[in-house]
């Protein structure tokens, strides 16, 4: 599950998939740019996985951060964290645990209601 947090003082400035429609309309990838003015969660790394995988997402300001794992169906399978986190980028690694092979969604929501979500493939 969780594993741990590395932040650093630097915005991410690139944006891999982003989705702007709900999760049960998902059915392609957008390729954007974004400013450092944004709350940005990028494409985890590596992806395909098959046991551990590596989440990056950077804040504009001081913010309460929930990054949650969703199915298919929209069902939330797993909550990967759900705390304040202060401005900057932040890096955190998880694990399959619990994750069946196929596609599921990594949903980033925080309090002043930016709502980023990435695909996500589990290979075991």
């Amino acid at each position: 599950m969780f594993l741990g947090v590395e932040t650093t003082s630097k915005y991410g400035s690139r944006r891999i998939g982003l989705f702007k429609k709900p999760l049960s309309l998902v059915v392609g990838m957008d390729e954007g740019i974004t400013s450092d003015k944004a709350n940005i969660l990028e494409q985890n790394s590596p992806s395909p996985f098959s046991n551990y995988t590596t989440i990056r997402f950077s804040i504009k300001k001081p913010n309460n951060v929930d990054i949650s794992i969703y199915n298919f169906q929209g069902i939330k399978v797993k909550t990967v964290i759900n705390q304040h986190f202060e401005e900057g980028y932040h890096s955190i690694n998880i694990s399959s645990d619990g994750l069946s092979s196929g596609v599921y969604y990594c949903k980033m929501l925080t309090e002043d209601k930016t709502l980023e979500t990435r695909n996500m493939i589990v290979i075991k």
